[in-house]
């Protein structure tokens, strides 16, 4: 019977490595219970921006400023042209292609990068120069702020204009899926469904497709003709209408959604997977993508066939995808400290695709040790020297903090209720919003390493050598002895109720014991600090003291790794 609840808890908690987050709960920076207040807060924030960067705030000057900003289709196809004139032997025309360049603004930025990586001297330089100008210039928040002003005015030609930006965008991710949030937000408050939005799923243009199943998906409207949709010769609009389908329960779309192992890209092949994962449950997959090569992704698809011929008719589809959406297969890493940066104690926080492409790169953070994925492209950050915990968007701009607590926090939470969850090494604490202590906590012996509440609104402290459980009345429930945690550690539940803990230099290893305390497997690695096991049975390690961040399978074999400059406390994967 112990074990028994021990499994209803971890399940609750939802294996600790979804933060215990529900899929619609919203982030309460720069928010509040008045909608009004909150709409007229933005609108100060964002007209000040606007003013600050003197950029128009009359509607039709506002659609003029983006109508610049994008390239024409002659301009477009030139953009490598430009970019190889950069090495030219002429002086003159370098520089005209500089300037072009330059002129083109945000959309050549992913162009340049690669440029800047050039062996030619001369094409990495001018690269580099003319990166360094348009990062500078071409600030997110500027074209947030005003596509929310001309969301908010919306001359005609508003939607159309934001359409094609933000598709011209499409490398920025934080861009990208900020303006679709606003649009989002945008539809959400008008009555029935707008005819463009309709218009746009049956779009000439993928871009314009996508974004129009996305935004028909999102605000939960019937796709009109999904057949066709579900044969779109862009695979990344075929996921997503299969994957609303799969979650409505129809069965029938999974083979087609397997074929998308070989036919998508590779983000979207591991988020076919994770989804699958989801379906199997508690079950070890049939296979893990270690890979996307041609050979890796066929096997992936033979095997899991193979899977849902076997098993597909006794999975209830709703059920088991209830949880939220598939995975990007994008790794966050916190560097506590040693990155580099130009202040005591800097930390970095960086993201990286599973090619270990960086996707985004903050510095001279005070010792980021915890991260949760918030709703709206935000970080809630657990900064330890730094004694706070602040909220932040894709930029890094800190958006919410708390005052300085008490002692160094190793912990942090947003809760279903909106308020913040905070452990350090000596206490806990529940703040809301506008930093209200709330809640009564025990009182717990030792030092606090790693600390989480779950769904069930149990308490879990990882201290000397213990997990220790507490339930809702912060009673002790159970305490299970998980080996040597002296210097620092970290925790998962598993969905099967054995408990995953990284112990760092008392141990060196990642050990899985069941709920009673017997180990039951362990990995040899050196000084792990966190541990997240992930939904396809493999699991990711922070190395603490030794700079890497890897992911290993059950057979202890490491199938991905990344090098840090600093000392890499977390690492999440989404």
């Amino acid at each position: 019977m112990k074990r028994l609840a021990w499994i209803a808890v971890a399940l609750l908690v939802g294996g600790l490595s979804t933060f215990a987050q529900p899929p619609n709960a919203t982030s309460p920076a720069l928010e509040s219970t008045s909608e009004a207040t909150d709409r007229e807060s933005l609108r100060k924030r964002y007209r000040q921006i606007l003013l600050d960067s003197k950029i128009p705030v009359d509607a039709n000057e506002l659609l003029a400023y983006f109508r610049t900003r994008l390239l024409r289709a002659s301009d477009r196809s030139q953009v490598q042209t430009w970019v190889l004139q950069l090495g030219a032997e002429s002086f003159d025309e370098r520089e005209s292609a500089s300037a072009q360049l330059l002129a083109a603004g945000a959309q050549v930025i992913p162009q340049l990068r690669d440029a800047a990586n050039s062996n030619d001297a001369e094409v990495s330089r001018r690269a580099n120069r003319c990166l360094a100008q348009l990062v500078a210039e071409n600030d997110p928040e500027k074209f947030l702020a005003a596509s929310w002003w001309l969301l908010d005015q919306q001359p005609p030609g508003t939607l159309d204009t934001l359409f094609r930006f933000m598709i011209a965008n499409r490398d920025s991710d934080y861009l990208y899926e900020s303006i679709y949030s606003q649009l989002l937000d945008h539809f959400r408050t008008k009555a029935g469904v707008d005819p463009q939005l309709k218009s746009l799923s049956e779009s000439a243009e993928a871009g314009h497709r996508l974004v129009g199943v996305r935004l028909l998906i999102d605000l939960k409207q019937p796709l009109r003709d999904a057949d066709r949709l579900v044969n779109d010769s862009d695979t990344e609009i075929r996921f997503h209408v299969l994957v609303h389908l799969v979650r409505q329960g129809q069965r029938e779309r999974i083979p087609a959604l397997l074929q998308l192992f070989e036919q998508g890209s590779e983000s979207i092949a591991y988020q076919v997977e994770d989804l699958l994962c989801q379906l199997i449950g508690d079950e070890m997959p049939p296979v893990v993508l270690n890979g996307v090569d041609a050979n890796n992704r066929r096997r992936a698809r033979q095997m899991w066939e193979a899977w849902w011929k076997r098993d597909g008719e006794k999975i209830d589809l709703v059920k088991r995808l209830e949880s939220g959406a598939s995975l990007k297969n994008l790794t966050l890493v916190l560097e506590v400290d040693r990155n580099g940066g130009n202040i005591s104690g800097s930390g970095r926080v960086f993201e990286v695709d599973s090619n270990k492409q960086m996707r985004m790169e903050w510095t001279d953070v005070s010792g980021p040790v915890d991260v949760q994925i918030l709703p709206k492209n935000r970080l809630l950050i657990a900064e330890y020297y730094g004694g706070v915990v602040t909220e932040r968007d894709r930029s890094g701009k800190v958006v919410w903090t708390t005052k300085r607590i008490s002692g160094n926090p190793v912990s942090c939470q947003r809760l279903p209720n909106g308020n913040t969850f905070i452990a350090t090494m000596s206490s806990l604490h529940e703040l809301t919003p506008d930093l209200k202590e709330v809640g009564k906590f025990p009182s717990i012996p030792g030092t606090i390493y790693h600390a989480r509440l779950g769904r069930n609104g149990h308490l879990f402290c990882l201290t000397n050598g213990r997990l220790i459980e507490y339930g809702t009345d912060r009673k002790e429930i159970r305490s299970i002895p998980v080996g040597n945690t002296t210097g620092w550690g970290g925790f998962d539940l598993m969905p099967n109720g054995n408990v995953l803990i990284a112990s760092y230099v008392a141990g060196n290893r990642i050990a899985e014991f069941d709920p009673r305390g017997k180990l039951v497997w362990e990995l040899a690695v050196q000084t792990p600090t966190r541990v997240q096991r992930l939904r396809n049975g493999n699991i990711l390690v922070a190395g603490g003291n030794t700079p890497f961040v890897a992911e290993f399978d059950r057979n202890k074999k490491e199938v991905w790794r990344i090098e840090s400059k600093g000392r890499p406390f977390s690492a999440f994967r989404y």
